[in-house]
């Protein structure tokens, strides 16, 4: 009995052992298709793959004291890039908070226009907002159909 449930949980942490490292090659797929813009590169998407071989080779033949160095140094360089991430956006999150607050203050629903503010590069949030804008022109520009249906 004790032989059968060792062989189980053996089998078992190896099977999760399993599903991290492919879930976080996974991950590194995604943000490599991220980075590449969909652009599809074999030999970079080579080396990702020969680095993940590597890692887990490494990982399997050192003990668990390296694999948290390597760990703690990979969540430092992730602080630091994080920070740098913060000191740029720094700006332009206090001039959109200060317009919020002083539409907030007219009474009216907050809208962000990242050109109103001279936001550079935010062409998605123009986009979305000049969609929005259109479906509400449509929106009252339709009229309702009068005399028609039991309502």
């Amino acid at each position: 009995m004790y032989r059968t449930y060792a062989s189980l949980k053996k089998a078992s942490d190896n099977l999760s052992k399993i599903y991290v490292i492919s879930t976080q090659y996974y991950i590194a797929e995604t943000n490599l298709a991220y980075v590449m813009k969909g652009k599809q590169n074999k030999i970079v998407s080579m080396i990702l793959k020969a680095a993940l071989l590597a890692t887990t080779l490494y990982g399997s033949i050192r003990t668990a004291e390296t694999a948290w160095a390597l760990a703690d140094i990979g969540v430092g360089i992730m602080v630091w890039l994080n920070l740098i991430a913060i000191l740029i956006l720094a700006k332009p999150a206090l001039i959109t908070l200060k317009d919020y607050r002083e539409q907030r203050k007219q009474g009216i629903d907050p809208v962000f226009s990242p050109g109103k503010l001279g936001i550079q590069n935010a062409d998605y949030w123009d986009e979305e907002y000049q969609h929005d804008q259109d479906k509400e022109n449509v929106s009252q520009t339709k009229k309702k159909p009068t005399g028609v249906g039991f309502f």
